[in-house]
């Protein structure tokens, strides 16, 4: 028997048919923290996801319990690994009574910001893989130190409840912006910038969602258990590649950052690139920066433009061609198929734009990715300006064509 036959035979004989708990608890992620730390407080990291899993719903289990229950058979390697992994297979409705996401990954983070040592909890969508909200808690003691001994489990179980009341606070995007972080920054392990992207994604949460900056590692092995939920990470519709003057600032000391944004239909720069002088903050429960302004109005601007309360509007003509202010970022697909008010003029997504037509919204914002439409009704009166809404007519059409009421 062939080597590759006989493995997709045995890959053909494992049951995946099992479904993930509402709530997963991805083992701690620990950057910027002395070497000895996580291997000093590896029990006390357990017991504080298990801390945080008893208050968040009564039925929790390990996550490779699970996988071994409902697949057979399991891949013994991969079983183990699962082991960090704890599972709440019913979250208490008070955590979730206000949002629409039910299934939910939680990943905790220690960091060590300006000589403190800070818990993080960051709640992600298990189907979307975007953020939704990040909780902080100093830890006590907050110095490193490996005589002390830490209370992670007050310290992340604070930081989660305070995550929570922020998504039930935050209302659900009306745009299809979503904020990526693509490090330019110095990559050694002991200072790693994403503890600062953590806390500029506070910032950023109420204005965009944000993707998932998840251990790579860790998202690999639920993926391998097969479960039916996707794991697909969202694709972002603008990527920051954010470059921080230094990676260790002290508290009250700003950071000079530059944000270069890349669209990510085309992979092409954005004219506009960020400079700011973040200042951080300390609070009772963590840091935070100051001076994002310009960010922000970045955001809101690019919101705008990928708003879905307002529809495609035309910005160029070239003959039959319409050069539209909305892309596949928006949500437009190739084929798609679009009407003004009344149906007098008709076309279809014929292709995409990127920012090297220089076309710009009416409030002056750069377009850097739109599309093109052909217009099959109505060339001769179409023009810029004008506003289009999806073609509700169904295609291929019944025989007469049924008129419009």
């Amino acid at each position: 028997m062939k080597k590759g036959y006989f493995l997709a035979l045995i890959l053909s004989t494992r049951s995946y048919a099992w479904v993930m708990p509402d709530v997963i608890i991805m083992p701690w992620v620990s950057e910027g923290t002395p070497t000895w730390f996580k291997e000093k407080n590896k029990t006390s990291m357990m017991e504080a996801t298990k801390a945080v899993a008893g208050i968040l719903g009564s039925q929790n289990t390990t996550i490779d319990k699970l996988y071994k229950a409902n697949t057979s058979p399991p891949m013994e390697s991969l079983a183990p690994k699962l082991s960090n992994f704890v599972g709440i297979t019913q979250i208490k409705e008070e955590f979730t009574k206000n949002t629409a996401e039910k299934s939910l990954l939680i990943q905790p983070f220690v960091c060590s910001i300006a000589s403190k040592l800070v818990v993080f909890s960051q709640i992600s969508s298990q189907k979307k893989w975007t953020t939704l909200a990040v909780g902080s808690q100093i830890l006590s003691p907050a110095k490193n130190d490996p005589s002390e001994k830490y209370n992670l489990s007050q310290a992340l179980v604070v930081a989660t409840k305070n995550a929570f009341s922020k998504l039930e606070a935050r209302p659900a995007y009306t745009h299809n912006l979503k904020v990526s972080f693509h490090n330019e920054s110095d990559s050694d392990p002991l200072r790693d910038p994403s503890c600062l992207n953590l806390i500029l994604t506070e910032k950023i949460l109420d204005f965009s969602a944000v993707n998932s900056d998840l251990d790579g590692e860790y998202y690999g092995y639920l993926r391998q258990t097969g479960a039916s939920v996707s794991l697909i990470p969202a694709r972002s519709t603008r990527k920051f590649l954010v470059n921080y003057s230094q990676l260790a600032p002290k508290s009250g000391e700003t950071v000079k950052t530059s944000i270069k944004v890349i669209e990510s239909v085309f992979g092409r720069r954005h004219p506009v690139t960020l400079n700011l002088d973040l200042k951080l903050e300390e609070s009772n429960s963590g840091f935070q920066f100051s001076g994002a302004e310009k960010m922000i109005d970045f955001l809101k601007s690019e919101a705008k433009l990928l708003s879905l309360d307002s529809g495609p509007e035309v910005l160029k003509k070239d003959r039959a061609w319409l050069y539209i202010d909305k892309g596949r970022a928006w949500g437009l697909k190739i084929g798609d198929r679009l009407e003004t008010e009344g149906g007098t003029i008709k076309g279809h997504i014929v292709a995409y734009y990127g920012p090297e037509m220089n076309l710009k919204s009416k409030d002056g914002s750069p377009i850097v990715e739109g599309a093109i439409v052909y217009v099959r009704k109505g060339q001769t009166i179409a023009d810029t300006g004008l506003k289009f809404d999806w073609d509700k007519t169904t295609y291929p059409t019944a025989y007469p064509i049924p008129k419009k009421k």
